[in-house]
């Protein structure tokens, strides 16, 4: 046997082109390429299965698009196991099939069993769980895993690759029509990560495991959880989650929502529902599951560093891959030659597109994935701007858009070879998910009440889907309630009295939305049923009373051929007498009216803000809908929506397994249940069963209650409090679980040496956690370097009380210990490197082709930003002794604004922009005012966050708006339509937030929108800045009408009335009227916003007065008539005013000096009212007793004349001719 075996290694050792087989010692064979192909190994090659060692891995493949499978031992099994027939199936693997055994899965289509929610088990294969899995066996699990549910086994591509999506297996094949399922493994080069192999859990060449799954089958997720199943995951004592991701990659027109899929806190997988590739719609949907890998192997392993994972039995993934990290992270973060690597760029650019001339969508794809490369060695490199990114995009994105368009049609030519493929077996169809396991026996309707119409019944809809994100839930929750009301009152279905009668109770949680009707009629009362037609005038003859066409017509189109029918009436109403057709009508019964009307009268009218396809049904939706449940008290209606039809079944938390089935632990590997299912026998029951026998707390309000009580428990019991501003993580975490289970976690007390906003930004915005500050120190908002507050702990909040608690706290604890080794490395090394030296190195930054860098657009700022805090200075409430250091400030802190954006802490965490500015800048020994400018340079972060107080941090702020504005402006990169790479709109209403918050009124945009046009090296002409400042006015104008700003002003007004605050938009009047007012102002004040806004403040108080109706009055009618002359009539002649009244009007406009020229203050609104509403009685009686248009042309001319001083009372101020009564 021995000598046997060596003949065999001789042999596979010969051979190039390889596949091979792994021994347990960690020794690798291989077989030749011409191997791969044909019957098993060891049967026509004559190799015994002896010849492999106990432990070993044959890999069998038939075909490029045959089936693939293989049979993976674990260590230690006996050699007997390895010599058993291929028929059989080796511990822990899966069956190798013989010619005799049953047709397997064609290839391409994946093997579904379950409705998308756990109905049926899904199993796994039988691999033992009783030992952690080397890094290559869980790759082979994996393959194992998906190859029997009908995957082709692709391979790792040949070129650099971002991730797995940009290898062809899934970007071009998710066009088209074709079926397209596969997996395959990825090594992913991420240039931006490399950390010189220092960081635990970053490294700039990590693997990736990717499976499609084309069309997505509708127990996806289930698929997901049973892999991790395979590779010894327990679900049940894990915190796995689905975690909102709207995925997008800008480099390849592509899109799609999903998830993160987070164990413990740690990202694992992605999820993604593919809607777009290549900018071409992706139909049918295709599904992405992006494992991984190492995150994965060293949870499992319980590894704290990326190279301590044993990649295969006794050698650690370090020493294989280290000395690739450590070199490969100095070529990408200190070594790469921009100046080549840009000139790499353009040469793959041009080399795409001559082959997409050539119609070779594939060398393209190739040399467009060579580009992407480069370019993220220059993003690497820091040599990219946040702009000149946007633009690298733009270019990536138009050759992957023609890629993709080639490709579809060289398929297309080829007659879609995968459909004939995909036609001899249905496999999944289109995916559509039709419940009928769970699908309760049909059951006889409850017995109404002998008085039908007074009958009332209990009424339950939910709508069960995959994990919401949650800021969908609320409104999701409050359109189902709405709508479900609305249709309820149309259809007669709600008791009219008393109004109390009927309850509308709404629930939702991340998996479901959900309304209980309490007292629903069972049916509609009958009604008399009432359609008007013509007047008697029309309807009938005047001479001979007969009825006319008009009426024939209109009683035929009601079923009614004779006239003179019992139900054609003849009726007076206020408009006169009128033909009715009056019929009586049955009402329905509430079952029929639900299953015919729900669908599209209530759930098809849910709106999202990014909603997205999952089936053949075209269904749009957040995310897919999985089950329907619609109950009128013990009946189920048989609702149809989305391809589902309802039952009475719902499902409580996806990771417990049913207890029906009585799974033990150790036999979890082989059964995985993706939630349990739970029958409702009547639709009151709905809240009970959530929470006594699912464990679900189902109503939002109570669940924030829940977990801020369970929280503020455990930092309690440390000394400390939650720090929640805005109690924004509770609100967020709320709606994230379903049944709320606080775990208490801790970190290294060392990384409190980290800045505070690195902390808590860290744990809130990445993590999700509640940061625990000391409850003994006083709250403060100080922006830079406050004093040390928070405690080494935090709050982590798992879905549900089942899990592992140590488990679980040791994961989070684990991911938030490799987040803050991340940051302290980048903030170690900063901290060694002053502000004033990153400077220059702005210089490798582009901001923009044609605008320079970022050095260059700090130049600018440095030269527009001194003006602008002069400006402001004038209007800013600042004692004078300060006044004077408000330009050394200026130019000090413009001068270090954008220094950190060459840190390496701000490229990793980009929110921190500005914020981190600010902390080195005091750090190293900078004025507290010069920290606190470059701080607020990046403020405000979103609309209605917060503004710079301080006039040289507003003034900084504003200075690099304008510059972004003005310069792309006149580059051509103006916003159009939806579309606004570079967040120009964003930066406009900055400008505007920044002017009015702090009453900058001295700033007229007019004046300083030129300078910053003179600071560019591209020409921006007069048209260019006209077209800026319009743009601004846009903003204002919307930010005013339908705004935050329309929102303060009313609050401000209510608040100095002492009355609850209005919104403008809840009556139609009263928002018309704001508008008009808004436009008025904005007429003459709209290059300086703050001044605008204190105008419109004015009229608004003149509004409420009654003073601006007065004022209107009196200029209206005269403006009107001048107004429609089109031209002037120069000045007033007294000698030919004829009539009292115009005597009257020029006496009364003499005495207010309104018939000379005058100079009036710009703001003067209230000087304008008082002059219009003293003339007023005047002009009524001039335009009530005079007639300004008479024959004589001189009469005619100086009564108009009279009529255009009224009229030009508010020149200069604002515009009253916007205003109507």
């Amino acid at each position: 046997m021995n000598e046997r075996r060596h003949d065999v290694m001789a042999f596979l050792s010969a051979g190039s082109g390889w596949v091979g087989w792994r021994a347990a010692g960690g020794c690798m064979a291989r077989v030749p390429h011409w191997l791969r192909r044909g019957a098993a190994l060891g049967r026509s090659c004559n190799i015994p299965t002896s010849a492999c060692p106990a432990g070993g891995v044959w890999i069998r493949r038939s075909g490029v698009l045959g089936r693939h499978w293989m049979a993976a031992a674990e260590r230690g099994s006996s050699s007997s196991s390895s010599s058993s027939s291929p028929s059989s199936t080796s511990e822990g693997g899966s069956p190798t099939r013989s010619r005799a055994s049953s047709r397997p899965v064609r290839p391409g289509r994946v093997s579904a069993s379950g409705d998308g929610h756990g109905t049926a088990a899904v199993p796994a294969t039988q691999f033992s769980a009783s030992r952690v899995l080397t890094f290559q066996e869980a790759i082979f699990r994996l393959q194992s895993y998906w190859a029997s549910r009908g995957c082709i086994l692709w391979r790792p591509y040949n070129s650099e690759v971002g991730a797995g999506t940009m290898n062809p297996a899934t970007f071009l094949r998710v066009l088209g029509p074709e079926p397209w399922s596969v997996a395959y493994e990825e090594p992913s080069v991420r240039p931006d990560d490399s950390r010189y192999g220092e960081n635990p859990n970053r490294i700039q060449q990590h693997t990736q495991f990717q499976v499609i799954l084309k069309p997505c089958p509708p127990n996806c997720q289930d698929l997901l959880l049973g892999s991790y199943q395979a590779l010894g995951v327990d679900s049940a004592a894990h915190d796995i989650r689905f975690v909102e991701d709207n995925w997008e990659s800008p480099a390849l027109g592509a899109w799609g929502l999903g998830y993160e899929v987070w164990m413990d806190g740690c990202e694992i997988t992605q999820f993604t529902y593919f809607q777009q590739a290549g900018g071409l719609p992706v139909s049918p949907v295709a599904l992405e599951i992006t494992y991984g890998m190492e995150r994965i192997m060293m949870a499992l392993q319980q590894r704290d560093h990326f190279k301590d994972i044993e990649y295969a039995p006794g050698i650690s993934y370090g020493e294989i891959f280290l000395q690739n990290e450590v070199e490969m992270s100095r070529y990408h973060l200190d070594e790469a030659d921009i100046g080549r690597h840009r000139a790499l760029f353009e040469t793959y650019e041009a080399e795409a597109q001559a082959l997409i001339g050539k119609a070779l969508p594939v060398p393209a794809y190739n040399d467009l994935l060579r580009a992407s490369h480069v370019f993220n060695v220059l993003d690497a490199r820091g040599a990219i701007g946040v702009t000149e990114r946007a633009r690298y995009f733009q270019r990536m994105r138009g050759l992957a858009r023609e890629v993709a368009a080639l490709w579809l049609q060289r398929r297309k030519e080829a007659d879609f070879p995968l459909l004939k493929t995909a036609s001899v077996e249905s496999g999944l169809g289109d995916g559509v998910a039709v419940p009928t396991s769970a699908s309760p026996p049909a059951s006889s309707p409850s017995t109404p009440a002998p008085d039908a119409e007074a009958a009332t019944a209990c009424l339950t809809l939910e709508v069960g889907t995959e994990e919401l994100p949650p800021g969908d839930v609320d409104r999701a929750l409050e359109q189902l309630q709405a709508l479900m009301a609305e249709w309820l009152r149309e259809t007669r279905l709600l008791p009219e009295a008393p109004p109390e009668a009927t309850v509308i109770r709404r629930y939702a949680t991340p998996r479901r939305l959900a309304v209980v009707v309490e007292r629903l009629r069972r049916r509609q009362p009958d009604r008399r049923v009432e359609q008007r037609g013509p007047p008697r005038r029309t309807a009938f003859d005047a001479d001979t009373g007969a009825p006319t066409a008009a009426a024939i017509g209109f009683c035929r189109r009601h079923g009614i051929d004779n006239v003179d029918a019992p139900e054609v009436e003849l009726r007076s109403t206020p408009q006169g007498e009128y033909l009715f057709v009056v019929r009586p009508e049955t009402g329905r019964d509430a079952e029929s009216l639900l299953r015919e009307q729900v669908a599209e009268r209530v759930l098809s009218r849910i709106q999202f803000r990014r909603s997205m396809r999952w089936n053949a049904s075209g269904v749009l939706f957040s995310r897919p809908i999985r089950w329907l449940v619609l109950m009128l008290d013990d009946q189920v209606v048989p609702l149809q929506y989305a391809g589902l039809t309802a039952t009475a079944v719902t499902y409580g938390l996806r990771t417990l397994a049913d207890a029906s089935l009585n799974v033990s632990s150790a036999s979890l590997a082989s059964h995985y249940v993706a939630a349990v299912p739970q029958r409702l026998t009547h639709a009151s029951q709905y809240a009970a069963i959530m929470r006594d026998q699912l464990g679900i707390v189902a109503d939002v309000e109570q669940r924030e209650v829940l977990v801020r009580q369970q929280a503020q428990q455990l930092a309690a019991s440390l000394g400390g409090e939650l720090h929640d501003p805005q109690d924004a993580i509770l609100k967020e975490v709320a709606r994230l679980v379903e049944a709320p289970h606080a775990i208490l976690g801790t970190f290294d007390e060392a990384f409190l040496t980290l800045p505070e906003a690195v902390l808590t930004t860290v744990m809130r915005k990445h993590q999700r956690y509640f940061p625990i500050r000391r409850a003994d120190v006083p709250r403060g908002d100080r922006a830079v370097r406050a004093p040390v507050q928070l405690l080494n702990a935090f709050v982590a909040v798992a879905n549900g009380a089942h899990v592992d608690e140590v488990t679980v706290r040791s994961g989070n604890e684990a991911v938030l210990r490799a987040r803050y080794a991340d940051a302290k490395f980048f903030y170690d090394a900063d901290c060694h490197t002053r502000l004033e030296t990153l400077v220059p190195r702005l210089e490798g930054i582009v901001f923009q082709e044609r605008l320079g860098s970022m050095r260059d657009k700090t130049r600018r700022i440095e030269a527009l930003a001194p003006t602008l805090c002069e400006a402001m200075a004038t209007t800013a409430n600042v004692p004078a002794d300060e006044r004077q250091s408000l330009p050394m400030v200026t130019r000090t802190a413009a001068a270090l604004c954008k220094a950190d954006l060459a840190t390496r802490l701000v490229v990793e965490f980009t929110d921190l922009a500005g914020v981190m500015g600010a902390h080195y800048a005091e750090r190293q020994g900078q004025a507290q005012g010069v920290a606190r400018a470059i701080y607020e340079a990046a403020l405000p972060r979103a609309a209605g966050g917060a503004l710079p107080e301080t006039v040289p941090g507003a003034a900084i702020a504003v200075a690099d708006r304008l510059d972004s504005l003005v310069g792309l402006f006149a580059v051509g990169m103006a916003p159009r339509s939806v579309a606004d790479p570079f967040a120009l709109r964003r930066a406009a209403l900055g400008v505007v937030q920044i002017l009015v918050a702090s009453g900058y009124e001295a700033v007229d945009l007019a004046r300083v929108v030129p300078l910053a046009a003179q600071q560019l090296p591209v020409p921006a002409d007069a048209e260019v800045c006209r077209a800026v400042l319009e743009f601004v006015e846009r903003r204002l104008e919307q930010w005013l009408i339908d705004g935050e700003g329309a929102v303060q002003m009313a609050a401000a007004a209510a608040e100095k009335e002492g009355v609850e605050a209005m919104d403008t938009g809840g009556n139609t009047s009263t928002h018309a009227a704001h508008v008009q007012m808004v436009r008025a102002v904005l007429r003459t004040h709209a290059t300086a916003p703050a001044r605008a806004y204190r105008i419109l403040e004015t009229l608004r108080r003149a509004r409420d007065s009654g003073r601006l109706a007065e004022a209107i009055t009196a200029f209206e009618r005269p403006y009107r008539l001048v107004s429609a002359q089109g031209r002037e009539f120069g000045a007033v002649q007294r000698a030919l005013l004829c009539e009292r009244a115009e005597r009257e009007l020029y006496e009364a406009m003499q005495a207010r000096g309104l018939l000379a020229p005058r100079q009036r203050a710009c703001d003067d609104v209230d000087g304008v009212l008082a002059d219009l509403i003293a003339i007023k009685p005047s002009v009524d009686g001039f335009m009530d007793h005079v007639l300004v248009l008479v024959d004589d042309e001189a009469l005619r001319r100086n009564r108009l004349a009279l009529c255009e001083h009224i009229s030009r009372v508010p020149r200069g101020v604002l515009d009253l001719s916007e205003i109507q009564q």
